[in-house]
């Protein structure tokens, strides 16, 4: 691999691990392998986690395309990410001087034209030039004090445009910036980036039949699943972070169509003990949050990563009818209080929830508060140093005083791999393999939400058995197993576990950090009621 290329590799953090596939037998002419889908994953792609699902008849051909998309996403950093210092936008905005006229290649060219025309149709509340007020905001996170009105002052967006892009030739178009600027460009780059590297995967071959690519939390599609169905999305809750949460609704997409969901929940600056949203007004300086999530569905991602963006910054009345006046968009906008708010083309990729029904109380009478809940935190760790392996399986589950099995908290397998998890050594030993597949495991599954850290996950236990029904306080312990798929070298088995007082008072419990997985921490939260 050229230098280059590791470098950009390294900068773009993409790291970790290929998701095994569940695939049919080898093809023949007398008995050819249906399609299926191939999913791969990894983290810190683009800062942030990766999931790719192909279709396909030929495992080969999937692992092309995952081939190509992760090459699409490198050339595209070369341009795009401000977090590569040779990539082209960093070289820009080192020297973010007015006098300066810049050459432009026809990629960044075009993003910062779409940007500007962004920046006009939002009214300011889309501003590629935001780069100065989130640094100063970092800045201010790490002194412990707000920005002041007079810090804000000179970096806010400015009635006239700071830059324009001139010459009508895309190989020969030039920036000119009216005054010193320099560009960020996290809410439109992801999305142009997903919509090239989806373009790059369907050059693979004929036998590509569909597509769906999530990167952080903004998903596009090409063609169909098995069977013609359509790409069904999950819109993650705002107010309930955990994998395993129901979602908050959910979007049937036709082929070609991506989502992207903005929000302040995931990423936040901590300043005197108050949590700022990461998300900023350009035309006054201060997060924002009177939007707790936006979701946005559109022809292709650029124009849902930008517009779920805008939504967050404008009005709610004044955003919404902007989507409205986007030629095939559509959106869901969850406000800071829980109501929802949807535009008038929402009803058509919307498709019904199955809602979490009451769970059946303990036949002592004596059961969990509905409002009650354990939440398991953890971090997978990154792979970049520890050579490349293809995923890693991970099963959280639960356990009474007496050792008696109370329930599968998350699984993250396919049905079919399920004769794969005799490595999660102290998750088989406990389960043997003999409920699984009536169990309905928790796989990881396909969300639409606000861009999280890399590799970070929290699940959720609510309190009920296998059956669904709520079991009585006292003491649970709660395992996490984790192990690679497909190692280099030696697999490395982790398990972590801890044991939590569930009963009317608050408990904690930190767990040292493993070979597989960091920070896990276990928080048992009483409901309104002491039991």
């Amino acid at each position: 691999m050229r230098p280059r290329r590791n470098a950009l590799l390294i900068a773009a953090a993409v790291a970790s691990a290929v998701v095994t596939l569940t695939v049919s037998a080898g093809r023949t002419d007398a008995d050819p392998t249906p399609a299926a889908e191939h999913h791969f994953a990894r983290e810190r792609v683009l800062g942030t986690s990766f999931d790719l699902t192909v279709v396909t008849d030929d495992r080969a051909t999937a692992e092309r395309c995952l081939d190509d998309v992760l090459g699409a996403i490198d050339a595209a950093c070369v341009t795009l990410s401000t977090y590569d210092a040779e990539s082209e936008i960093s070289r820009i905005n080192a020297r973010p001087d007015a006098a300066i006229d810049v050459p432009l290649s026809p990629l960044l060219a075009g993003v910062l034209r779409r940007a500007r025309a962004w920046q006009r149709r939002s009214e300011g509340a889309f501003d590629p030039t935001i780069a100065p007020l989130v640094e100063l905001w970092r800045v201010a996170e790490t002194r412990g004090r707000a920005p002041t009105d007079a810090e804000l002052a000179p970096l806010l967006a400015s009635a006239e445009p700071r830059f324009a892009i001139e010459g009508t030739d895309p190989a020969a178009a030039i920036l000119r910036r009216a005054q010193p600027c320099t560009f960020r460009l996290d809410a439109i780059a992801k999305g142009t980036i997903i919509d090239l590297a989806l373009a790059a995967a369907r050059a693979v071959s004929p036998r590509v039949t569909g597509l769906c690519l999530n990167i952080g939390g903004d998903i596009g599609t090409w063609g169909m699943r098995p069977g013609g169905r359509p790409w069904e999305v999950g819109i993650a809750d705002p107010g309930d972070a955990a994998e395993n949460a129901p979602p908050r609704a959910r979007v049937a997409l036709a082929a070609g169509q991506a989502v992207a969901t903005s929000g302040g929940s995931a990423r936040f600056w901590t300043i005197d003990g108050r949590r700022f949203s990461h998300l900023l007004d350009p035309r006054t300086g201060r997060s924002v949050d009177h939007v707790a999530s936006a979701s946005v569905v559109a022809p292709d991602a650029e124009t849902a990563d930008v517009l779920a963006t805008i939504l967050t910054v404008l009005p709610i009345d004044r955003g919404i009818a902007l989507v409205d006046d986007v030629e095939g968009a559509a959106c869901l906008v969850v406000e800071r209080d829980g109501a929802e708010r949807r535009s008038a083309r929402w009803i058509d990729v919307e498709v019904p929830v199955a809602r979490r029904g009451e769970a059946t109380p303990t036949a002592t009478g004596s059961r969990w508060d509905e409002a009650a809940k354990v939440e398991v935190a953890f971090t997978l760790v990154d792979s970049a140093t520890r050579g490349r392996f293809h995923r890693h399986f991970v099963a959280v589950w639960v356990v009474d005083e007496h050792g008696r099995l109370v329930k599968i908290v998350a699984l993250w397998a396919k049905r079919g791999e399920l004769k794969y998890l005799k490595k999660l050594n102290k998750f088989w030993g406990t389960w043997k393999g003999s409920d699984l597949e009536k169990a309905a495991p928790s796989s990881l599954k396909t969300l639409s939400r606000a861009t999280r850290r890399p590799g970070e996950y929290t699940v959720v236990w609510d309190g009920t058995d296998q059956a669904g029904r709520r079991v009585a306080p006292g003491n649970y312990t709660i395992h996490v197993d984790v192990n690679r798929e497909h190692g280099p070298g030696k697999e490395r088995h982790t398990h972590a576990g801890a044991t939590l007082d569930c009963g009317a008072s608050s408990a904690t419990a930190k767990v040292a950090d493993q070979p597989e997985l960091t920070g896990v921490s276990m928080t048992y939260t009483p409901g309104r009621r002491a039991y």
